[in-house]
């Protein structure tokens, strides 16, 4: 019984050898995501940005491509140049904190002006710090007319 017990014992301590060295190696290997094993180089997600940075300024430039939002929970600030228009989803919530737009609207309803409880119809200005709600989507918005604009806007919206 003896040599049975150190056979089991022998074995038993072959097993824990072959699983410390097996954990040994596993740990000194580079993690996936470290600079050893990264998911993806820098030198791609750099080419990567430059691409999406140039079709941005490229569509700003040119003014003929339409951004557009998910609703969001949050307000979130936009910043738009002299001549693009935002518009806002049914529901959304927008606030002209700096610059000049005027009123945009494609149907003959208008932007309701909670704060001062009066409606915006096309081509009126707006007063900044006002919150507007944009009741339905109908194509109702700002139209920037200063060099620059900044909005915050909750809910979805379009920029074109």
């Amino acid at each position: 019984m003896n040599k049975k017990f150190k056979s089991a014992a022998f074995a038993a301590a072959l097993v824990a050898a072959a699983f410390s060295f097996m954990y040994t190696v596993s740990a000194s290997s580079d993690s996936a995501g470290s600079s050893g094993d990264p998911l993806v180089t820098k030198s791609y997600v750099d080419t990567a940005m430059a691409n999406v940075l140039d079709i941005v300024n490229s569509s700003q430039n040119s003014g003929n491509l339409s951004l557009e939002s998910e609703a969001s929970d949050s307000f979130e600030p936009v910043s738009l140049s002299k001549g693009q228009i935002l518009l806002g989803k049914g529901g959304s919530e927008i606030i002209l904190r700096s610059g000049s737009a005027l009123s945009y609207t494609e149907s003959s309803d208008g932007i309701i002006d909670v704060t001062s409880g009066q409606e915006y119809y096309n081509g009126q200005s707006l007063t900044a710090n006002h919150l507007l709600i944009v009741s339905r989507d109908d194509g109702r918005g700002a139209a920037v007319t200063s060099d620059e604009a900044w909005f915050i806007v909750k809910g979805g919206y379009t920029i074109k």
